[in-house]
Order: structure tokens, then C-alpha cells, then sequence
């Protein structure tokens, strides 16, 4: 490998602040929240040009998938994101153009509705771009979108501040305190906190979700009412929840695949999210890839 020598240059201190949260994804937005509503000054740094992350980014719309009729729901911010985005007009109700009262009732024995009412929304994904920018406003954030954390600035074993790369070039941000949301670790990682990486045939497979329009709505929940998925068809549970409702969907991929409509070395497990009435699905958690290192550009 080659290498070039950079010249040293000083670095610009943009701002100062006593927490500093890096990631804005449903944990950095949180920490953020609860940091300034204790009154003290806040910043959030975003690489992205939305606040949200998964919820934004990758058309995750729930954070609440798992709350059934008899689960203890923990309540917090996370419960806060939901009631703000359906007071906006920002969630959907999965269930609420199912006629059928046989579904209706399967749904309700799963413990999916109580009294006619679903256990979870979805969140609108572009809608709670705007749901977040509100809660950022409304808690005196200081927002910083398009921005990256590069690396680090410590003082022995302490971390300092970031430096931060964007349109507005190299930068430093210095703080008391700083909470490391990337996903990845990466500010942990900068600052030379012990880890742990697997080799790459046995990290954990990436994903790609994609939404799909042109559905014929009824049937395909008709199909999904005659053949539906639990937790246990996809992963190991505590058993508990082997048996709970889960709308995995595997078998119309792997039709696809005998049908040479898919090829044979692409493994689509998916798992959807909302419909609307005009055909669509937004979000399908569907395209898993194996051997692939994300920390290798």
C-alpha cells in the first residue's frame, strides 16, 4: 500500500457545547431529547441531510414491532415518536382497511389489535423527517445536518471533541460529554476503545429494503391471512414468542425463484411493513447479502 504525507495544518473550532450526540437515528435522537430537556446545551450531528436514521434512511417504520396485547411496553421517548407522528398525521394503521372478519379476528387473537385498535403504528418515513425537525426545534437542539464525524480529539484517555468533515470543510467540535449513536461505533472506535470484529463469512448479513406498487391489496393479504409467518420461521426466540404473528414472507420469493424470476443465488426473507390503498407496500425488508464488510469502502 502506498501512502502520501499530509502537510499539518490547524482546524477550526465550529462550536462548542456540553453534549454531544453524533447519529440522529431513533437512539441519538432520544439522547439528544432527554440531554437538552435536562436544560443543558446540545448539539446533534447528522451525516445525512434528515434527522431519523433508520426510521428515514431505510423505511424502518416501526420501532414497536414486537409490542403484542400483554408485552410491558418500557414507554419513553421511543413511545413519544409514535403519538407525535400520529398526531401529525404521520403514522398508519396497518390494519385499518381490513374488512374481513375473520382476519379482524385472527389479528385480535394474535394480540396484533385490542378492541379494534392496533397495538403499533407505522410511522410515515418521509413524515417523520418533519416530525423530527420538530422535536429537534422544539428541545433547543443545535441541528448539524451533512456532516461527518472523521475522527477524534483526546486528551490521554479522555475524548475531547470530533473532527468533522463536511461542505464547510475540516472542523473541530468540542464538548464535555459525547455520545457515540453512529450505529457502527465509529467514535468509539476512533478513540481506541477495545473491539471485536468477526471475519467477513461469518458477519452478520446486510439488507436492502424496496417498496413495491402495482398490488392487488386484498388478495395479498388474504394470502398473507391464509398463510401467515411467526417470529419462530426466522429466528431463534426465547420461546416465548415462537409462535407470535410476524409478517415474514419467504415462499413467493422462492416461487419467483423457480419460476427464473429471481436468481438463484439472491435469498429474499422479507418482511413488510404498510400498504396503502393505491397498490402499494413501502417497505419490504427483503434482500439479505452474506460476506460483505461495511467497513470496507
Amino acid at each position: 500500500m502506498k501512502y502520501i504525507e499530509e502537510p499539518a495544518r490547524k482546524t477550526p473550532v465550529m462550536a462548542k457545547t456540553d453534549v454531544l450526540v453524533l447519529g440522529s437515528g431513533p437512539a441519538g435522537l432520544s439522547a439528544a431529547l432527554a440531554a437538552a430537556r435536562e436544560g443543558v446545551d446540545t448539539m446533534l450531528v447528522e451525516r445525512h441531510g434528515c434527522f431519523g436514521g433508520v426510521i428515514t434512511q431505510t423505511m424502518i417504520g416501526t420501532i414497536a414491532w414486537y409490542r403484542y396485547a400483554n408485552t410491558v411496553d418500557a414507554g419513553g421517548i421511543g413511545s413519544e415518536f409514535e403519538r407525535r407522528a400520529k398526531e401529525m398525521n404521520g403514522s398508519i394503521n396497518v390494519f385499518g382497511n381490513i374488512r374481513n372478519k375473520e382476519m379482524i379476528a385472527t389479528i385480535e387473537q394474535e394480540g396484533l389489535m385490542v378492541n379494534g385498535e392496533p397495538t403499533f403504528e407505522i410511522l410515515d418515513t418521509e413524515i417523520f423527517k418533519h416530525v423530527a425537525d420538530e422535536l429537534v426545534r422544539e428541545a433547543s437542539i443545535t441541528p448539524l445536518l451533512h456532516c461527518t464525524a472523521v475522527d477524534v480529539i483526546m486528551e490521554g484517555t479522555t475524548i475531547k471533541g470530533v473532527i468533522t468533515e463536511s461542505k464547510s470543510g475540516r472542523q473541530a467540535i468540542l464538548a464535555k460529554r459525547i455520545i457515540d449513536a453512529t450505529g457502527d461505533a465509529d467514535v468509539a472506535y476512533l478513540s481506541g476503545v477495545p473491539f471485536r470484529k468477526s471475519p467477513k463469512n461469518e458477519l452478520m448479513e446486510v439488507t436492502v429494503n424496496f417498496g413495491a406498487s402495482g398490488i392487488n391489496i386484498g388478495k395479498f393479504l388474504m394470502y398473507v391471512y391464509l398463510n401467515p409467518g411467526s417470529i419462530g420461521d426466522w429466528g431463534d426466540t426465547s420461546g416465548k414468542e415462537e409462535s407470535s404473528f410476524s409478517t415474514y414472507l419467504v415462499e413467493p420469493f422462492n416461487k419467483a425463484k423457480r419460476a427464473g424470476e429471481i436468481p438463484e443465488d439472491v435469498n429474499i426473507e422479507s418482511f413488510w411493513t404498510n400498504y396503502t390503498d393505491a397498490g402499494e407496500i413501502t417497505s419490504f425488508n427483503g434482500i439479505h447479502m452474506s460476506g460483505i464488510d461495511p467497513t470496507d469502502v
